[in-house]
């Protein structure tokens, strides 16, 4: 008898099953005997075309298997036999002497070349098939093979492999992204770029859809990468509490071209993804959108968001989507529906550039900090973002923050030129800016000082257009300064007089006028 163990004959191992000694075709079993127990060992991953991945000791890429076990006991190999083929299942002997102790992963190579076996690594008679194929791990019983564990792939990209997950079982079993020869199985879906980039709630006689003539809902998806983009496995949904509503397979249109747009027809009608057995281009959901506003989403295998968007009231014939392909920014584009194409916005709104409100120059005194908070409008509605820089060349020290908060503490004389620029985050961003200057002075000082008679003759250096304050005390312990001459220079220097008669004493203060 050669038994093969399916889904649904399967015993799990350390179970014993009753078995006839003999065949008895249409009378009453005879004889009941107990086959030994199944070993807990497992084909765990599979690996059939080996591009990139794991080397063996004579540095060749070739296909492999992992065994597992599971269980705490160690679990002889002696008397078990890996094949890739079904009418022939003793095709290669596991080599005297090797177990696998409890937990353990072991890596076996199937690259049709056993004479590169050691103790260390094992390599089998058989070669596994590219893409497609099948390996079973089998035992002698009663001198006839058992399958003790077997898996069956289609499909299968070179350098992905396939397997349990999670370790040990024979029940769930998917395509592996992230291949762990040697060690537990990672089911992490792989990463993906992808947008739901246009989508139409609304289609009264906008776009009839091949399959039926009717006109349904749609949406599209976009993927922005120079690498085509396979979605099988992944899922679509129209409400984030159920990321698994549709699953994508390869029996329906599920490969986006690099810079490609996939339609997806939200018609509740999944059975038209196919005609005559063969997928249609576009794609097929369970579900529909609703006109009132919804949300439409792509979740990997795992549960990870590859991208979800919700929308508010939509408007029969008019679409809504990213702008350009792919962005953050979603508009309304009415009379430019483009299902399968590039998003276009031709009688949409355009951007306007942001307009900086003036800074104008500034001037201070070594020692001081100037501090300003620039402004800016935006005519966008609604508004854009916006975010100030200042542009190579200002002086060190100074920054400004991206709300338009300026600080520079100077540490030397001088003129400096800075140019403030503020930029919105449209498409395409706009900016506006304005260059000033920074004149950094010596404090203002006395640069000469004389009693002429019963006057005082001050004077001091001066910077055109700059206001200065002279101001005196004849009790430097009075609280206060009294004003004594407010002037604006026309030119390098400025003085006064002041008369004394009615004073014995007199200090004086010279302010700079903001």
């Amino acid at each position: 008898i050669n038994l093969f163990i399916t889904p649904s004959n399967y015993v799990p191992p350390g179970l014993v099953s009753p078995a006839t000694v003999s065949l008895s075709p249409g009378s009453n079993n005879t004889s009941l005997a107990v086959l030994p127990a199944f070993p807990t060992l497992w084909i765990n991953e599979v690996l059939a075309e080996n591009g990139t991945g794991l080397l063996d000791a004579f540095g060749e890429r070739e296909p492999w298997i992992e065994i597992y076990n599971p269980s705490t006991n160690t679990v002889s190999l002696d008397g078990l036999y890996l094949s890739s083929s079904y009418t022939n299942l003793t095709n290669w002997a596991f080599p005297a002497g090797h177990s696998l102790t409890g937990g353990q992963f072991l890596v076996v190579f199937c690259d049709g070349q056993p004479g590169q076996t050691t103790n260390a690594e094992l390599h089998t008679g058989f070669r596994l098939a590219a893409a497609s194929g099948a390996v079973a791990l089998t035992r002698l019983y009663s001198n006839a093979p058992q399958v003790l564990d077997y898996v069956n792939y289609a499909g299968l990209h070179t350098d992905r492999s396939y397997g349990s997950y999670p370790d040990g079982q024979p029940f769930d079993r998917q395509e592996f992204f992230y291949v762990t020869p040697g060690g537990t199985n990672d089911g992490r879906s792989a990463p993906l770029t992808v947008f739901v980039n246009e989508w139409l709630a609304g289609n009264v006689a906008n776009l009839a859809d091949p399959a039926d003539g009717q006109f349904n809902d749609w949406f599209e998806l976009y993927n922005p990468t120079t690498n085509a983009v396979e979605l099988a496995g992944y899922y679509l949904t129209d409400t984030f509490t159920n990321k698994t509503k549709f699953l994508i397979t390869t029996n329906m249109a599920h490969v986006i071209a690099p810079l490609g747009h996939l339609l997806v027809w939200a018609d509740n009608q999944a059975g038209q993804n196919t005609v005559a057995g063969v997928p249609r281009p576009d794609l097929h959901v369970n579900f529909q959108l609703a006109l009132g506003g919804e949300a439409i989403g792509l979740f990997a295998a795992d549960g990870t968001t590859i991208d979800f968007i919700s929308f508010g009231p939509q408007t029969n014939d008019v679409s809504q989507g990213r702008f350009p392909d792919g962005a953050a920014g979603i508009y309304y584009m009415p009379g430019t529906v483009t299902p399968r194409a590039v998003n276009q916005l031709a009688g949409g709104p355009a951007n306007v550039a942001p307009v900086l409100d003036g800074v104008g120059n500034k001037v201070l005194y070594l020692g001081q900090s100037l501090n300003f908070t620039a402004t800016a409008t935006d005519s966008n509605v609604p508004a854009q973002g916006l975010t100030f820089t200042l542009d190579a060349g200002a002086p060190a020290g100074a920054s400004l923050s991206g709300a338009g908060v300026f600080t520079w503490t100077p540490g030397v004389l001088g003129t400096n030129l800075l140019t403030v620029r503020v930029t919105d985050n449209g498409t395409p961003p706009l900016d506006d800016h304005e260059t000033i200057t920074v004149a950094v002075l010596a404090r203002p000082g006395f640069s000469r000082a004389r009693l002429n008679g019963q006057n005082y003759e001050l004077t001091w250096g001066t910077r055109a257009g700059q206001t200065y304050a002279v101001e005196y005390k004849d009790d430097l312990a009075a609280p206060l300064w009294t004003p004594l001459q407010t002037n604006t220079a026309l030119g390098d220097s400025l003085s006064l007089t002041n008369a004394t008669t009615n004073s014995s004493q007199r200090f004086f203060r010279l302010r700079s006028v903001p």
